[in-house]
């Protein structure tokens, strides 16, 4: 009675590790969300970390993209609430990611919803999920 209690004990231990895991980070639709909401709102320190490698190598720093904006002299607000975010196809390690709906940009000037429709292209890199366009 002592060893199957045991044993049973040790098998749901083992299934929640290997199932603990499995799961390394947010999947393609958290990943996706952020990285599109970060890029577009210029924010590169929570973005970059969201791409591939090789997107990362071109990716513009905090610093260039806080002096473009300066030197524009124009302060963008949005508004994502009404885009949804869904997997359009899944293969072994690749994933793209419906975005779609409407965005709201707001500068002093006022606002304007533009009408929007994109696929991002993720990839798994080093157990993670994240943007790799082609």
């Amino acid at each position: 009675m002592y060893i199957s209690r045991l044993f049973f004990g040790l098998s749901v231990l083992l299934t929640l590790l290997i199932l603990a895991g499995c799961s390394s980070g947010p999947g393609p639709v958290e990943v996706a969300k952020a990285a599109f909401e970060s890029t577009v709102s210029a924010d590169m320190n929570t973005a970059k970390p969201l791409y591939c490698e090789k997107m990362q190598s071109i990716f513009p720093s905090q610093e260039e993209m806080d002096a473009l904006q300066k030197e524009l002299n124009v302060q963008f607000t949005f508004d994502f609430s009404k885009l949804t975010y869904e997997v359009k196809e899944e293969s072994e390690g690749e994933t793209t990611v419906g975005v779609s709906g409407t965005l709201r940009v707001t500068t002093p000037q006022g606002s304007e919803d533009l009408p929007y429709d994109e696929v991002i292209h993720l990839i798994q890199e080093n157990g993670k999920w994240l943007v790799c366009e082609e």
